[in-house]
Parts: C-alpha cells; structure tokens; sequence
C-alpha cells in the first residue's frame, strides 16, 4: 500500500490531464476503500501510511488546485478528494493541515474566474473544514471571513445560500470577525431576507446565520442593527415557505441568547404578532405548532407576553387541547407554555384542567422523559403558589396505579412518585408533606404502600434528608417486613435517599450490609443508585472511598450465595463493575479474584461490562486502558462448560466492540473462531419437559447462542475487519433456521455484510440457497399466539428484502439455485410482497 500511495501522489503532476483526472479518481477510491473499512477513529495500519503522506498529499492537491487552463479539468476530482479527507480522515492527524484547507477552499469559492457549481463545493468543503475544527477549534488560526462577504452579492443562489451557511457555522463557533464585519454583514443578511426574488434557501440560510449572530455575538450588534434585524425575522413567519425557520430561530434567540437580547427582541413581539403565533398552533404542521407553542413560552419567561387579557385566554384555549395530543414533544411544549405562564402569575385558573391532563396521560402508559421533567416543573410551580394540593394528586395517581397493566406497573408508579414529589418539595411545608406520606406506609394497599416508598425516596433526592429522620427509619423497617416486591421498592427508596445526601447516608448503608448480610441484595441495589446518581452528577464519588474495601468485603462474601440468583449476581457484577470505573486500584484486584472462580466469573464478567459502559459515559480512555489484560483474560471463558459463564463472556465483548473496539483487533485471532462456533445449535442442550398431555422441548443453549448472532452482528456493524466472510455466512446458514429471535439478528447481520461488501458477497450467497428454501417453507406453530404470528410474518418479510438484493448480486449462471426458494415464495402467502419488492428492486 506504501508504495502504490507514492506513486499514485508522483503522478498527480501528470502533464496529459485525462490522466491526472483517472489517477485522482483512483487514488480517491483507494481512500474510501481504506477509510470505510478501518473507521475514523481507529488509526489501523493502512490508515497510518496515508498518514504518514498526508503532508505530500495536501501540496500536491495544492498544487492541482490552482491550475490554470486545461490543468484546471484536475481541480474538480482534487476537491472530491479533498473533501473525503476532512470529512473521513481522523482527526488528530487531520488538525495540522485544517488551515491550509480552509483557506484553499476560500480562495476558491470567491474565485469569479472558475465555474459557479465549483465554488459552491469549495464553499461546502469550507463547512466541511469548520465542521472538523470545532472538535479543536485552536487549529484555525484567526480565519478571516472577509472575502466572504462579497459572494453575498453573487448572482449565482447557491452560491450565496452556502456562503450564509458557512458564516453561521462560523458564528455558532464564536468565530468573531469584529464589529465593523459585522455591520457589513448585517447590511448584506438583511437585504437577503427582505428580498422577494430570492430563492428560499438563500432566505432559511440567511435566518439562520441572523440567529447565529444575535445569540452568539449581541455585543457586537448595534441596537438598530438588531432590531431591524428582528423585524425582517418576523416578516418572514408571514411566508409560508420560511414560516417554520423564522419561527424556530425566533424560539432559539428568545432561548438561547443573552438575557438583554431576549428581553429587547420580546418587546419588539407585539400582541399582533403573538396573535398570529397563536394561530399557528391551528396548523398541521408539527414542527411549526411545536416551534410556536415554544416561542409563547419564551415570551412569558422574559416577560413579554401578550397584554391583551383577552388574548391570553384565547392563546392558553389554543394550547391546553396540544397536552393531550399523541405527539410527546408538542405536549411538552404546552406543558412549558403553562409552566411559564404561571411563573408570570397568570393562568393559575387552568392548573386543574392541565394536572387532569397530565393525569389522563399517566392513565395511557409510562410518560417520556421529556414530558414528564416539564410536568414536574409546572405541578411543582403550583404547588409553591398554593394552587396545587399534593394530596388529592397522590390519590389520583395512585388509582391510576391500579389499574394499570401488570407490566407497566413499575414504570408507572415510578412517574406517579416523580410528579407526586415535584409537588411535595415545593409546598409550604416538604418536612410535613413527608410525615404524612411516612403515616400512610400502614396501608393494606400495596400500591398506595409502593407510591409512598417511592415518593419519599424521590423527596430524599430532592431535598436532603437527614439519616436520623424518620422517614428514613422507616423504609429500614419496610426492608425486613413485607413482601419481596415491597422490599424490593424499599431498597430504591432508599438508594433514592441517599443519592441526596451522600455523605450522611453512605455509612449507614454500609454499616447495615456489614450487620444484615442476610439483605446483601437489597442494600446493595441501593448502593447501585448511589453510585448511579454520582456518576450521572460527577458529585460525591469521593465519599466512596473510604468504604470501597467493606463494599468489596460484602460482594466477596456474597458472590457463593449469588451462584443460584441472577437478581444477586447482577447486583454484585454491577456495583463492582461501577466502582472499578471509578477506583480501579481497590476494586480491581477483587474482580480479577473473582475471574479465576468458576462461582464468582459471572460476577466479573458482569462487573467488566459495567466498568466498561461507565467509563465511556465518562469519557475516560485511560480507565478503559487498565481493563484491557482483564478482559483478555475473561476471553479465555468462551471456552467455559457453563452456559452461564460463555453468555456473561459475550455480553461482554458486546461491550468491548462498542468502547474498545481495538481490543477485539488485537484478540480477533483468538476469539473469533470460538465466537463463531457458538452460533452452532447444540442438540445436546435440547431437554423435554412433561407438562400433562403435551411435552416441551427446551433449549438451555439458545440465550448463549442468541448472544453469539447478536455479537457478530455488532461486530459487522462497528468493526467489520475483524469479520471473515466466509465464517460469517456459515453463520448467517446457521441462523437462517434457527428460531425468531435468532433469525432477526441473522437477516441483519446479512443485509450488513452485502452493503460493506457486494463483491466478495456474490460469490458465497448461492450457500445460502438452502437455508432460505427451509425458512420460507417453515410455518407458525399451530398453537401460536397471534403476537407470535406477527413476529413470525415480519421475520418473513424482513427476509424477502434481503433475499430480493442479495439475487441482484449473483450473476446469471449462479441464479438458478434460488429457482427452488422463489417458487416456495410464489406459492405462498407472500407471493405479492415478494412481486413488490422485485419491482421496487
């Protein structure tokens, strides 16, 4: 590869130009080829040599570039190339030559001598530029924007469209360019957006590059610069076509800018121009009922909503129907609209009508996140101003806790706990709120019992309660008496407490798993959301330290109990895994104890999993470093006879293909074949079971080989060179009639491998003949559910698409071994989605 790489860049200087033009062509398929496999952000060897030539490469391309004359036929393939680099080359190498770049691709784009579709792809490869510098946006050395300026006037709308594009993200990078660019610029942007023979992506780019400007660079804007600029914004929300930009930009200055900004842009927000955002939300359009339901609320929070009472009830009429709208985000909208209307002291007459709302979402299902953070703001600023009663609103959730689906029980309660609480913290008295709850935790009702662990525990969370209040004292109690399930809730509760108040709360915890090991698995599942909010926070994890060795202590002492509990198991893998992230030295040496014990390697391979996603949610390469001959280590237990232990073995390396992906580069040798043997049905596993009249097979092999088919089909997704296709398509044979589950994993990992690679695929698919013929002659069971109906249909379709291109692949000769499987499609029940899709092919 060295070699064909210098010659190809020597012969950049051809002197015939048809030539220059296949060499480039040639060497920018060579890059694609070398990027698309090795990833940007793995350095592979192959990567490393255009590395090594990148500085020859950008003089040559330099070089090319400027060309004149016949030369200049080169320039349009040298940009091509160009741009791959910066948008595929890794970055850390890629810094250097960011500023030759950028200003190459300026040159260009204001070049009146070259054709204008080629200065719109150097003005592309220039957001390009900027895209790849704001990872490190000290690589570009005071770039001037100044020559842009002029391409603003250009004839040519695409040229100006990318210019404003260009100059927003400019702006959005806090590139200043000074106040007296930025009057020019604001002369130039404001012509564009009152111009009504402009091309509407010169006018979205143009308001764009306007909200860029007011929200990142006000202080450079003069006061009539600004509002006249405001003012052509909110013509624009007149048009149709800009209508949706105009309304969103406005939403993110309101927002986003200084709060003086967003104050004096409010003023220039008239009661007219509120009436026409209220009219909006009659729209169909989603995004523009969303946007405007936002702007309203803005307008409230910076006090300068509509003065017309009149015209706040009709706006309020037209937002409260939106709550209880299928869409989870125009609900949250409304909800902040509401939220913002009484931190202005107004709509306070609305909060039942909006509490029965949130109330009668509760009664569909879980809420989003999203709706449920803004509920918790609005029941918690009604209840600071004496409109909300938190009693009757636990009564209400808890019936809806009742009733609702076995399922979805938890789910709910926890929401139910959150809103509930939201409305406690913020009453006039919490202490009070929360001795009433305590009081109730005598009740015969399970689900009133479970709301109130639960709620004092999110009460705890929010405003830190001391481990000698009594509230405290009595979800202790609630952990010995009661049933498991209340234990259990118990047990959240309390890690809920305690991620309030850390310090206090964390030896007694401990001190409790030291005198009750009996209930290891309760108080470590509070331990485990302890360290989950600390984590989340990047608070109090010091405080972990001084009990890392008794925590450890508990896990080793548990680990022989946990061979026969999964819940223990998981507990235990995870609280080490969590703390090893954080203190590798202390917890590390006993995860390494545990992976050398039959008994306890299943804990540790649940624990390296766990240090594994913790430490990318931290972000920490060097903790993932010091897991690196652990996990080696832990591979050797693909070979274990436990089916338990190869399954926590693959999980595992689930996880490594997802954070440390050149682990499995590195080791690809030693666990890939053993990976793809796992994908093999063992008949050996197979069991049958006297149920009465009828047996049933049971296959205590299938989750371990679940597990299989789901990593290689991560691993032709995340690092496709470690895959050997023609191991790969035994598995894919293999999978092809296994069972449901299996086989989604299967016709996945299929349509991958023939999209990352069509040419050596053609030649292995007419192997999969067979196992297509068995899938599509295979039926529903007799006694299927009609769930298990559908799965089994969708799995059928899913693998008439694959199997409809993958015949595109196989040439004409090798054709006829698919004959038999197509007229098994055509004399069944998917002969017509079968014709479908033949003809979309």
């Amino acid at each position: 590869l060295n070699d064909v790489v210098v010659k190809l860049i020597k012969r950049f200087r051809e002197r015939e130009v048809s030539v220059k033009v296949d060499v480039l062509h040639a060497f920018d398929e060579l890059v694609r080829q070398v990027l698309a496999k090795h990833g940007r952000a793995h350095i592979s060897p192959a990567v490393g040599v255009l590395v090594k030539h990148s500085d020859k490469l950008m003089s040559s391309l330099k070089t090319v570039l400027r060309g004149k004359g016949k030369d200049a036929k080169a320039a349009a393939p040298a940009l091509q190339l160009l741009k791959r680099f910066v948008t595929s080359f890794p970055i850390e190498p890629l810094k250097i030559h960011l500023q030759t770049v950028f200003n190459e691709s300026v040159r260009l784009a204001v070049d009146g001598n070259v054709q204008a579709s080629f200065r719109v792809e150097a003005l592309q490869l220039t957001s390009e530029v900027l895209s790849a510098a704001s990872f490190s946006p000290d690589c570009l050395h005071n770039p001037s924007f100044d020559l842009l300026l002029p391409c603003l006037s250009d004839r040519f709308y695409r040229i100006v469209a990318e210019t404003l594009k260009v100059i927003a993200f400019a702006l959005n990078m806090h590139l200043s360019q000074g106040a007296a660019w930025v009057a020019a610029f604001c002369d130039g942007v404001e012509k564009k957006m009152h111009a009504t023979d402009q091309d509407q992506e010169v006018k979205e780019a143009a308001i764009l590059a306007v909200t860029a400007l007011l929200c990142k660079h006000s202080a450079v804007v003069s006061d009539e610069q600004g509002s006249s600029l405001v003012r052509a914004l909110l013509e624009r929300m007149k048009a149709e076509l800009t209508r949706l930009t105009a309304v969103r930009a406005l939403e993110d200055i309101l927002t986003s800018a200084p709060t003086n900004v967003a104050k004096t842009v409010g003023l220039l927000v008239d009661d007219n121009r509120i009436g026409e955002l209220t009219s909006f939300l009659r729209k169909a359009h989603r995004g523009v009922r969303i946007a405007a339901t936002g702007v309203l609320a803005a307008l409230e929070r910076c006090g300068c909503g509509m003065t017309n009472r009149s015209g706040v009830e009709d706006a309020m009429g037209e937002v409260a129907p939106l709550i209880d709208v299928e869409d989870w985000q125009v609900a949250s909208k409304a909800i902040l609209y509401f939220s913002a209307l009484l931190s202005s002291q107004v709509g306070g007459g609305w909060t039942d009508q909006i509490v029965a709302a949130v109330c009668a979402r509760m009664e569909t299902g879980s809420l989003q996140s999203g709706f449920r953070s803004e509920a918790c703001v609005f029941l918690g600023e009604a209840a600071a101003q004496g409109r909300l009663a938190w009693q009757p609103l636990f009564s209400r959730l808890a019936n809806i806790g009742k009733n609702s689906k076995a399922a979805e029980k938890k789910t709910v309660l926890r929401d139910a706990a959150v809103l509930v609480s939201a409305a406690c913290s913020r009453s006039a008295n919490p202490q009070a709120a929360i001795e009433e709850l305590v009081g109730q935790l005598g009740s015969d009702d399970a689900t009133v019992k479970q709301l109130v662990l639960l709620t004092v525990g999110e009460m705890g969370r929010m405003v830190s309660l001391s481990p000698s209040n009594s509230a405290v004292h009595a979800v202790l109690g609630e952990l010995k008496s009661g049933d498991e399930e209340d234990k259990l809730v118990a047990s959240l509760s309390l890690g809920l407490m305690a991620s309030g108040n850390v310090p206090d709360f964390l030896p007694l915890i401990v001190g409790q798993l030291e005198a009750h090991q009996e209930q290891s698995y309760l108080l470590l599942y509070a331990v485990r959301e302890v360290i989950i909010a600390a984590v989340a926070s990047q608070e109090h994890l010091s405080h972990f330290q001084p009990h890392i060795s008794k925590i450890i202590g508990v896990v080793g002492a548990a680990s022989g109990m946990a061979s026969t509990d999964e819940g223990l198991r998981n507990i235990l893998g995870d609280c080490v895994g969590k703390l090893s992230a954080f203190f590798p030295n202390e917890a590390l040496p006993t995860v390494d104890q545990l992976l050398a014990d039959e008994a306890g390697s299943t804990i540790a391979l649940i624990a390296l999993r766990s240090a594994l996603t913790t430490n990318a949610q931290k972000n920490s390469e060097e903790s993932q470093s010091s897991l690196v001959p652990m996990i080696a280590k832990a591979t050797l237990h693909l070979a274990s006879p436990s089916q338990d232990v190869r399954r926590g073995t693959l999980l595992l390396l689930q996880a490594v293909a997802s954070h440390v992906p050149s682990l499995m580069r590195d080791q690809r040798d030693a666990i890939m074949p053993q990976v793809y043997s796992l994908t093999v049905k063992d008949t050996s596993l197979l069991r049958v079971v006297n149920l009465g009249p009828f047996n049933h097979t049971i296959d205590d092999g299938l989750e371990c080989r679940k597990a299989a088919f789901e990593l290689v089909d991560m691993l032709s997704e995340r690092v496709f060179d470690v895959i050997s296709l023609h191991d790969a398509f035994k598995v894919v044979a293999n999978g092809l009639i296994d069972t449901v589950d299996i086989k989604y994993s299967t016709i996945s990992l299929l349509r991958r491998l023939m999209e990352k690679a069509p040419a050596a695929c053609s030649s292995l698919t007419p192997t999969l003949a067979e196992p297509f013929l068995a899938l599509f002659k295979e039926k529903p069971k007799k006694d299927a559910v009609a769930q298990e109906v559908d799965r089994f249909n969708d799995v059928v379709v899913m693998a008439l698409k694959v199997f409809v291109a993958m015949r595109t692949l196989v040439s004409a000769e090798e054709a006829g071994v698919f004959l038999p499987v197509e007229k098994v499609i055509e004399d069944g029940p998917h002969k017509d989605t079968f014709s479908a899709l033949r003809v979309q092919q």
